[in-house]
């Protein structure tokens, strides 16, 4: 019986584990793209000359639920708080802060509160570029602008949070 456990340790220590999640605005092989498509966006392979919102590498391609994308108004400056209804689930996206040196973004669902990233403000507009299910699990996932681009993913959160930060 002792030894059931390290054996089970060590067998959960060598099993592979998922690439982490990175994101960036260019492309390289191996790399998904973030395509408008027909109805909403879609993953596509890297290829050159292609045109997306973000490219990600470490992220399974599943089909995308858009539910906002940067053609509505995304930007915190013309519309503060954003809120979204998708799969019949009401969100909310808010800067808190637009007109103080220090702002904070907000995202949140029900009772549940997440401040996603804290800023000085400066020329930089904040803006919601795409709100949607990127990863597969039909929950929210965001990618958010604001002088670096930052996406945000339901699987990629820890214990307590709603979103977690894939690493660009």
């Amino acid at each position: 019986m002792r030894l059931a456990i390290p054996l089970l340790l060590s067998a959960a220590l060598l099993s592979p584990q998922p690439p982490p999640v990175a994101a960036r605005r260019t492309g390289a092989p191996g790399w998904l793209a973030l395509t408008p498509a027909r109805d909403g966006f879609a993953w596509q392979a890297y290829r050159p000359g292609l045109k997306a919102l973000v490219y990600t590498r470490g992220l399974k391609p599943s089909p995308v639920t858009t539910c906002f994308d940067r053609s509505e108004t995304g930007s915190f400056f013309e519309q503060n708080p954003i809120l979204l209804t998708c799969d019949a689930r009401a969100y909310r996206v808010e800067v808190f802060g637009l007109h103080s040196p220090l702002a904070r973004l907000e995202f949140s669902t029900g009772p549940a509160k997440q401040i996603l990233k804290r800023w000085k403000i400066g020329d930089q507009p904040a803006e919601l570029v795409f709100a949607g299910d990127l990863d597969g699990d039909s929950k929210l996932d965001l990618l958010i602008e604001h002088g670096d681009l930052g996406l945000y993913l339901s699987t990629l959160a820890r214990p307590g949070q709603l979103l977690g930060h894939a690493r660009l």
